[in-house]
């Protein structure tokens, strides 16, 4: 029988659910913060191919939430049907995440990191989020000259099982070989450059 999704709010009413969401935002900050997230250096290199931690959690988590809601769907647990999805406008979301981009590599955060480095006293991250309400007001001035570009392309809520039209255990499956090789290639990288420094302070 379906028991999910669970809808916090829904299921135990606003007062109720306000710590609940407290105390899973304090727990996502914590791992985080523990697992290299809040520094901006541990970030950017990943794009250097020195230090590959932040991948790697990043990974594990994606193919643990894969594989749960995999298994509770196939449990008749989770209803996958119901899980929330964000349309998707093709060319609009490439060009923002070209920018996110963009501004990640300068900045070494993005706004969820930047909020655990600024909770950790990391003045880049305070200036980082600065940047947010800056950002929001510029594209507020400049949304009815973009709007149609912003709008198009609309092409519904997408999913990679429903677009390729194979069952989600071959995407679970593709995205955990691909999890194992590049897991193995950081692991490598960070062998060398750490056999690098050696020997550059041993010299």
């Amino acid at each position: 029988m379906t028991t999910g999704p669970l809808h916090i709010a829904e299921a135990y009413g606003l007062l109720t659910s306000i710590p609940i969401y407290l105390l899973i935002g304090f727990a996502f900050g914590f791992i985080l913060e523990r697992g290299g997230f809040g520094d901006s250096r541990n970030i950017v290199a990943v794009l250097y191919l020195r230090d590959f931690r932040v991948p790697k959690v990043m990974f594990t988590a994606i193919l643990t939430i894969m594989a749960g809601s995999y298994l509770l769907g196939a449990m008749h647990v989770l209803d996958l049907s119901k899980l929330s999805l964000s349309p998707t406008w093709i060319w609009p979301q490439l060009v923002g995440g070209l920018i996110f981009g963009f501004g990640f590599v300068v900045g070494g955060f993005c706004p969820g990191t930047a909020l655990v480095g600024a909770a950790n006293r990391k003045l880049d991250a305070v200036a980082f989020i600065a940047g947010v309400p800056a950002g929001i007001f510029v594209f507020a001035l400049a949304y009815d000259t973009i709007k149609d570009f912003f709008t198009s392309s609309a092409m519904g809520k997408l999913t990679l099982p429903g677009l390729l039209g194979i069952h989600p255990a071959w995407i679970l499956l593709g995205a955990s070989l691909f999890a194992f090789f590049f897991f193995g290639f950081g692991n490598r990288m960070e062998a060398f450059w750490a056999e690098r420094e050696k020997k550059g302070g041993e010299s």
